[in-house]
């Protein structure tokens, strides 16, 4: 999903961090437990790179992009202006 929407689910208190109603800016740590209206989500799983290697090979990686526009930024790959094709 967006961000947007991801904010949306925040903001309507439908998403929880370890047990506790998320806020907006919640941030994740590696452990975390993330539910979406009860249901767990795989967040690390998501957002981890998939190549095998050792634990320095699994930390996260942040990436600051000036999109042009006409990019979109969403990860649907049916999209064909989506932020991954571009990168």
């Amino acid at each position: 999903e967006s961000i947007r929407e991801a904010d949306r689910l925040v903001q309507a208190g439908r998403v929880r961090i370890n047990g506790q109603v998320a806020e907006a800016g919640s941030r994740l740590q590696a452990g975390d437990e993330v539910l979406l209206d009860g249901t767990r989500i795989d967040w690390e799983r998501l957002n981890v790179p998939r190549h095998e290697g050792n634990d320095r090979d699994k930390r996260f990686c942040y990436v600051k992009l000036w999109k042009p526009r006409g990019v979109v930024c969403t990860t649907d790959r049916r999209d064909p202006k989506n932020i991954l094709d571009f990168l």
